[in-house]
């Protein structure tokens, strides 16, 4: 994404990605390289799932599926 402004970048933001295959070591790299990102995804889903209990919001089990002909 670029800004510009009279003819000038005044914001420019640039993603660059390299391809990686999520093999078993390379996901246990990621996690021991940024252990805090996962622990705090999961912090947070429990922090929402506490407030939702705490406001007594009710838990609907999910519909059985239709069986499907092939």
């Amino acid at each position: 994404m670029e800004n510009w402004q009279h003819e000038q970048l005044h914001f420019d933001a640039t993603l660059t990605l390299e391809a990686a295959p999520a093999t078993r070591d390379v996901l246990l790299g990621t996690l021991a390289k940024h252990p805090w990102m996962s622990l705090k995804t999961v912090a947070g889903i429990h922090f929402e799932a506490l407030r939702l209990w705490l406001k007594c919001i009710p838990v609907y089990n999910h519909p059985k599926r239709k069986e499907t002909s092939k």
